[in-house]
């Protein structure tokens, strides 16, 4: 007898359905977006659920004899696209499992859909009384009846959906949270209005702000918000009427029900987080710079103004999603993450007083929030806590309690107040290294899928690239192999470790660290042996961005409250144990991302000293001249290891200058190579792509795994009831 799932038109797994004869893979009932090779990968394995599928038979069903391709690299090319869509993981997986130069195994359970898929029960009622219908009075009442019936059922379908979304949402008076998601086909950092009647999104695709009521099913667009930056969290007013939000260079306000969008003022240098309205609705509050420094400016649009200076102190180094606590009184006093130590902070922004409210155990605390049910919400790891919190007395009133999420990664936390809390899927926010050609196309990927991705960098050989990376803790450098789908992880420490920097012989990484309390530059040996040895500890801020080519000075850039950021340099001691530190450059204007030509002999950097980010060239080490390289912008300089070319990006675009180290420096015009969104983020600091040393290939980011679902919990406090005493 024939096996009935390899007959079977229709697949079911998990909450997927695959459709063999349509060629569709639909996730919940949405179109998951598939190429044609991964398709037919996935259609080979499900048909035998636990079986090895060898790599020899997936060749003959994927490529015809005829056909000429690199087998292995493309086979491993569409698993690795098979699992993006599928959200799987190779070293963890659930659907697809490798079996190491054999093949692989579907692992989890299928379902016959049947030849037209899963019918539902009016659609059966109805092909039965057509079926079965025939030329008698009596067919055609019955059928009639069948009509009539699946009217009935539809329309109390729709007064069922209608009074889920219509209803009044009286929250806090439930005895139980409501819980439902949503899939926004394009969409990022949501956050809920003061009332709890909408939630806005950033567009993924870079077409503007969506807004999803709460009574209706469908989002809508909000005209004029082309742009939004996916960097800047968005801002509701108090009254839930208008949204504050990034868009290029400038802070913006548009109405929530559609209106014109009204330019505030232009964003600071490393503005990177969000903005915080204040309660009374008059003022916009953020942070930027390193260290940060509050900015004010008015709700209707004007000037932007200093309001504290230098908030790097002992308690607070790297403050970051600033939020304000609703007190009544006027006191304007906002809530801070650590974005380096971990700390809670309640900062008071008249008298410039501030607060730490509790610490991350050496891991970050993140997304910050006050709840209407008397707590502070905010994840440590990949937990959320709540921490019961009096507005009257600003402090904590009890201990800490883990809130459940349905092992949800929580990310974008945010809440209304009527205690609707809304957040996101930060196991979703997966990315992945990418392969890209001058022109932008995909050539390939390496390793495999990870949180939060950043800084590339390719090894001296272009075997192996370090990134900054996560699995659900805190950040770490890991190393992702460019000739398999392997990555392996290089420390292991719960503080932030940040910027990898190869040795020139690729046997070291240095990198950034707040592991000890301070931002320290440490290295360790790119195999994972032996210990974590210190380079430079200092008690100012310092970041890593490069390791010269003869091994003897690495750059960096370091903050001084009298010259801001500058670029420093170490060089290694005659007898080789340690550097010693020296300035290159240390002006009154911001400088930073500085990288080492092929030669060592310049030193191209960043600079705000016409006014916006810019990218220049010196002479190392004397810097006594000075070549500009950008003209509308410009961050994220490397260098093409043949020395003849530069690189850098404005906006979201990567530029190319041609250029000469010989007998002197000389530059030619940038030329547009290419735009990828993930480009855009942590301007200002270490490059978010590489570059191979003949020029034409990059490495560079990309989100996998879809977009993160959107997850509604009304009086999400009812199940924790009876922690009240602890108030």
């Amino acid at each position: 007898m024939a096996d009935p799932v390899r007959q079977s038109r229709v697949l079911k797994f998990g909450t997927f359905e695959l459709d063999l004869a349509a060629g569709d893979l639909r996730k919940s009932g949405r179109k998951v977006r598939l190429q044609e090779q991964p398709f037919r990968l996935l259609a080979a394995l499900a048909e035998r659920p636990g079986e090895v599928v060898t790599r020899v038979k997936l060749k003959d069903s994927l490529w015809p004899g005829d056909t000429y391709v690199d087998f292995d690299r493309s086979l491993n090319t569409a698993a690795s696209k098979l699992r993006d869509a599928l959200g799987d993981s190779a070293s963890n997986p659930r659907f697809i499992e490798t079996l190491p130069r054999r093949g692989y195994r579907f692992l989890a359970s299928v379902e016959s859909g049947g030849e037209n898929g899963h019918p539902g029960d009016t659609e059966r009622l109805l092909a039965t009384a057509i079926s079965t219908a025939d030329a008698t009075g009596v067919a055609h009442r019955r059928l009639r009846i069948a009509l009539a019936l699946s009217l009935v059922l539809l329309c109390a379908a729709a007064v069922g959906i209608a009074a889920l979304w219509l209803a009044p949402r009286d929250t806090a008076n439930r005895e139980q949270p409501v819980r439902f998601s949503f899939q926004p086909e394009y969409g990022g950092l949501a956050v809920i209005s003061p009332n709890g009647r909408h939630i806005a999104y950033v567009d993924s695709s870079r077409q503007g702000l969506l807004i999803r009521d709460l009574d209706r099913e469908e989002p809508r667009r909000l005209e004029g918000t082309k742009g939004s930056t996916l960097s800047g969290r968005l801002s509701w007013s108090p009254d839930s009427k208008f949204i504050a939000f990034a868009s290029g260079t400038e802070l913006k306000r548009v109405p929530v029900e559609g209106g014109p969008v009204i330019t505030l003022c232009k964003l600071p240098s490393e503005f990177q987080w969000n903005a915080a309205w204040s309660p009374d609705g008059g003022t916009i509050v953020l942070s930027a710079g390193r260290p940060r420094k509050l900015y004010g400016v008015p709700a209707e649009g004007g000037e932007l103004r200093l309001l504290l200076a230098d908030l790097e102190t002992e308690s607070l180094s790297d403050p970051v999603r600033p939020r304000f606590l609703p007190l009544a009184d006027g006191r304007r006093v906002l809530l801070f993450n650590d974005g380096l130590y971990g700390h809670l902070v309640m900062l008071d922004v008249d008298s410039g007083q501030e607060r730490t409210l509790t610490h991350g155990e050496e891991q970050p605390i993140l997304y910050p929030v006050y709840s209407p049910s008397g707590h502070l919400l905010y994840r440590i790891g990949a937990v959320l806590w709540a921490l019961p919190f009096s507005l009257e007395a600003l402090d904590s009133t009890g201990e800490a309690f883990p809130v459940s999420t349905n092992n949800i990664v929580v990310d974008n936390l945010s809440v209304s107040g009527n205690g609707t809390l809304v957040y996101q899927d930060g196991q979703g926010r997966m990315r992945r290294l990418v392969w890209r050609d001058r022109s932008g196309n995909e050539l390939g990927t390496a390793g495999q899928p990870q949180q939060r991705i950043a800084y590339p960098a390719l090894s001296p050989d272009e075997t192996r690239i370090a990134v900054m990376g996560a699995e659900k803790e805190g950040l770490d450098i890991w190393i992702h192999d460019t000739q398999s789908e392997m990555k392996t992880r290089l420390t292991f420490h719960p503080g932030n470790d940040l910027g990898p920097i190869w040795s020139p012989s690729g046997t070291e990484i240095a990198l950034t660290s707040s592991r000890n309390g301070s931002s320290d530059i440490l290295s360790k040996a790119a195999d994972g042996s032996g210990q974590v040895e210190p380079l430079l500890v200092l008690p100012q801020t310092v970041f890593l961005s490069d390791w010269s080519m003869d091994g003897m000075h690495l750059l960096h850039d370091q903050y001084h409250s009298d010259t801001q950021t500058d670029v420093w340099y170490l060089t290694r001691k005659p007898d080789g144990a340690g550097f010693d530190s020296t300035p290159f450059l240390a002006t009154k204007f911001d400088e930073r991302a500085a990288k080492f030509s092929p030669d060592g002999r310049y030193v191209v950097y960043i600079s705000d000293e016409s006014g916006e980010r810019q990218v220049y060239v010196r002479p190392f080490p004397d810097g006594d001249n000075k070549w500009q390289i950008s003209h509308s912008g410009g961050t994220q300089p490397r260098w093409r290891r043949d020395g003849r070319e530069l690189f850098f990006v404005e906006g979201s675009t990567l530029f190319a200058v041609p250029v000469s180290l010989n007998p002197s420096f000389s530059a030619g015009t940038p030329t547009k190579l290419f735009e990828s969104p993930l480009l855009l983020l942590r301007q200002g600091m270490l490059a978010q792509y590489d570059v191979t040393a003949d020029g034409q290939r990059f490495v560079t980011r990309e989100s996998v795994g879809g977009v993160a679902a959107i997850h509604v919990v009304e009086n999400w406090f009812a199940e924790f009831k009876d922690r009240q005493q602890d108030r």
